[in-house]
């Protein structure tokens, strides 16, 4: 199960809803941003665990996002089962598609002593292959991942090889190397690593991938700070500069956390090619807990301003279903809107959304209020 504090990786889907093009492209920037939360969203949360998420097992994780009308529409769900001893056995993932759930993965797993041994993964969207994959893990004497290999299942249950990554540690446990390679049929073939020192609470990365007769080449370099509580807090991230072959500072993001663990307020700066990192925006998160202290319900605001071009608010919502499954199908369904209100940016209320920029508040029958910001051209 993902940890609940990946949630962060929202606060990107914003940066698309306009056609502006400054130095940097909003798809780009969104990519980098992205890449960056994804990283950020491996926390180790002091209080609050993935073991603590686990024990309590969850039926489901159902996410809804706002869209360009600021209405909440479903767009994620993972089910889950588990074993005797509440290991997760099965995974599947779904996708909103326009009026349904549509599978897109399901993981089946197999574990031997308390180690997961290999799974099984589905999916829906391999149209060149069974649509089945395995994925089997190695472990060294300290019960680290070393090798994990992905093969495909043909029609007749043989296995052929896909991809592998091969991860590397020093003397304290920690990952100096994360190396993948491809299958070309006959040889297992160098695709992209990262290279991985330390220094204080900082973890410097530098991404390659392999070009051939040329050897690796350095792509991407950024650099972690992790606090004593286990807490990835700050990402500084460089881009590579295509003229004078070094790294330029391009974006950093930091996170606040709460007492208990989870994420509070993500800042971030981004350098849009002027040499000079600005204020871009923020992430807000709020949570509604169970009588455990378990997240129940997060609710995720982003602010976006894109350099004086366009502010663009969006809200999304995740909701942690813990019981017996009976919340498995009620998850599907939409929040029920039971009132909007359309404000200008001069704060008056206005009969519905118009041109420009503008603001609407949407509630909802659960009680779930979302205020955003959005363009109308």
């Amino acid at each position: 199960m993902k940890k609940i504090s990946t949630l962060i990786t929202i606060l990107v889907a914003a940066i698309l809803a306009t056609s502006a093009q400054p130095a940097r492209a909003p798809q780009q920037v969104k990519e980098r941003m992205s890449t960056a939360a994804q990283r950020m969203g491996q926390q180790k949360p002091n209080r609050i665990t993935e073991e603590d998420m686990m024990a309590a097992c969850p039926d489901s994780v159902v996410s809804w996002d706002t869209n360009g009308e600021g209405v909440l529409e479903p767009s994620f769900k993972s089910v889950y089962t588990y074993d005797a001893k509440k290991r997760i056995a099965t995974e599947t993932e779904y996708e909103w598609d326009d009026d349904e759930w549509e599978v897109l993965t399901k993981t089946t797993n197999t574990y031997e002593g308390d180690k997961l041994a290999y799974a099984m993964i589905e999916d829906s969207k391999d149209w060149f292959g069974t649509g089945l994959k395995k994925v089997s893990y190695t472990y060294d004497a300290a019960g680290r991942v070393t090798v994990e290999l992905t093969q495909n299942v043909k029609s007749d249950g043989s296995l052929t090889d896909d991809y592998r990554h091969t991860y590397t540690y020093d003397a304290q446990g920690r990952l100096t190397e994360d190396l993948d390679e491809n299958w070309d049929g006959d040889n297992w073939k160098n695709s992209r690593k990262n290279a991985i020192t330390y220094e204080g609470e900082k973890a410097f990365t530098t991404e390659y991938v392999w070009q051939g007769s040329q050897g690796w080449g350095a792509t991407d370099y950024y650099v972690i700070y992790t606090n004593a509580a286990g807490q990835i807090y700050r990402e500084d991230d460089y881009e590579l500069d295509d003229e004078t072959g070094e790294f330029l500072p391009t974006m950093v993001m930091e996170l606040t956390f709460l007492s208990n663990g989870l994420p509070d307020l993500m800042t971030i700066k981004y350098d849009m090619g002027e040499g000079e990192l600005m204020d871009m925006g923020t992430a807000k998160y709020e949570y509604e807990y169970n009588a455990k202290g378990l997240p129940t319900k997060v609710t995720t605001t982003t602010d976006i301003n894109y350099f004086g071009l366009f502010q663009d608010t969006t809200v999304s919502v995740t909701r942690y279903y813990y019981g017996d499954g009976s919340h498995v199908d009620n998850a599907a369904t939409e929040p029920v809107v039971t009132s909007r209100r359309f404000y200008g940016m001069d704060g008056k209320e206005t009969t519905g959304a118009s041109r420009g920029l503008y603001i609407v508040v949407t509630e909802y029958a659960d009680g779930t209020r979302t205020t955003v910001k959005s363009v109308r051209k």
